[in-house]
């Protein structure tokens, strides 16, 4: 095993897709110009830098060989809000994206990575929702001034919780 090199990801490091968009807008961003140099209208003003180039060349002298992590890495920078396309490039027609900003882990977070999975999130909900009937049941009781004071007392005879 090569030195340096290590199996699996430590806890707490970012994962190998956002690893992935990382080095993929540092390439971009090394082969743009800058935004006040395009005097184009179609370049958002917070734009820092345009990358005039076809992203799937780009990706291959990264080292990406498959079409599926060129479409998530560029759908994921997309999400973040790193990049926005201007123009669509083809086979014969450059593509222009504007650099808005650097990919970074509160972004990837915010956008793309999922707190946790499904059945946690689904935990979560049914102890909230538990949580919540229990207040209210015993809201009148353990908290009258509250109730009086919010003209609660109709709301949670009503209610569906109680």
């Amino acid at each position: 095993m090569a030195a340096g090199s290590r199996i699996g990801r430590p806890p707490g490091a970012t994962s190998r897709a956002y690893d992935h968009c990382e080095r993929v807008y540092a390439a971009m961003r090394a082969r743009s110009v800058p935004a006040v140099e395009i005097g184009d209208p179609s370049v958002p003003p917070e734009a820092s830098a345009i990358f005039v180039g076809n992203l799937i060349p780009l990706m291959r002298s990264l080292g990406f060989t498959s079409t599926q992590q060129y479409h998530q890495t560029k759908h994921e920078l997309v999400e973040m809000a790193c990049v926005q396309q201007i123009r669509r490039g083809a086979r014969y027609k450059l593509g222009a994206w504007a650099l808005i900003r650097p990919p970074s882990v509160d972004l990837w977070d915010a956008a793309i990575a999922r707190p946790f999975s499904r059945k946690r999130e689904a935990q979560l909900k049914e102890n909230h929702h538990r949580a919540l009937k229990a207040f209210l049941r015993n809201v009148a009781r353990e908290h009258p001034q509250l109730v009086g004071l919010a003209g609660l007392e109709l709301v949670l005879r009503s209610s569906m919780w109680v």
